[in-house]
């Protein structure tokens, strides 16, 4: 198995360091949501609001969306109920099958980064960690 890279990030920087994906993690609770840009902040609410009224059985369903033009991830994925210490896998798990390199994760505030031995799952995926 080789190790996933992480790294911590800022929300200025993910501007200028593309990724193949980001990843918002609990949208309901998730205040980086509103602070993203205001094109795609709206984008993904109604996104988030269409997928949950259509799944109301199924409300851990992942919601992918395109990202509009000039934004430095072509898609973002929403990820409902994820815990602080299960996110990791199901982000590995949905970046595999996407076959992203790189993923960006915008983790509900009060979170803390993963240390570098919780990271260790299969991919070598590049993580950022906004802070």
């Amino acid at each position: 198995m080789t190790q996933s890279h992480l790294s911590k990030t800022s929300l200025n920087q993910c501007w200028s360091e593309p990724s193949d994906l980001w990843v918002v993690l609990n949208p309901e609770q998730n205040l980086w949501i509103e602070q993203i840009d205001p094109s795609l902040n709206l984008l993904l609410r109604r996104t988030y609001v269409r997928a949950e009224s259509k799944a109301k059985v199924e409300s851990d369903v992942p919601v992918l969306v395109a990202a509009p033009p000039g934004h430095p991830a072509p898609r973002v994925l929403l990820l409902e109920n994820q815990d602080e210490r299960g996110w990791l896998s199901s982000v590995l798990k949905i970046a595999s099958g996407l076959k992203v390199n790189s993923v960006t994760v915008f983790p509900p505030k009060a979170w803390s980064a993963p240390s570098a031995s919780r990271s260790g799952e299969k991919a070598g995926t590049e993580i950022r960690w906004v802070e």
